[in-house]
């Protein structure tokens, strides 16, 4: 009976995000993430949320927020951030690592 329940729980999943237009790239990594027990809690929380927190990978990110709409590689060796990526007037930084740093609105 509860993997029926996880099985049904899933399918709505998929039929809500396909209703919002998720693309089949950010659904594959939603669940992905979700069934993966290494994956903390508090990521999944935020990506099922559409939220994103410091210290997702840019797979996370695009889990939650789906394609970016532009991106920027920086290769300084003076600098202490990697990827910058930009979401609809949001600016996502990630440190060398690929782990999201920070972010800031664009004005």
């Amino acid at each position: 009976m509860n993997s029926l329940k996880k099985i049904v729980c899933l399918g709505c999943l998929v039929i809500l995000l396909m209703g919002c237009g998720i693309s089949a790239q950010q659904l594959q990594l939603r669940e992905q993430f979700f069934s993966d027990p290494r994956c903390p809690t508090s990521i999944k929380e935020a990506i099922s949320e559409d939220k994103i927190v410091r210290g997702m990978t840019k797979d996370q990110v695009t889990a939650a927020w789906g394609e970016r709409s532009w991106f920027l590689t920086v290769h300084d060796t003076h600098s202490s951030w990697g990827d910058t990526w930009t979401y609809q007037g949001t600016i996502l930084f990630f440190d060398r690592s690929g782990r999201l740093s920070e972010w800031t609105q664009r004005y």
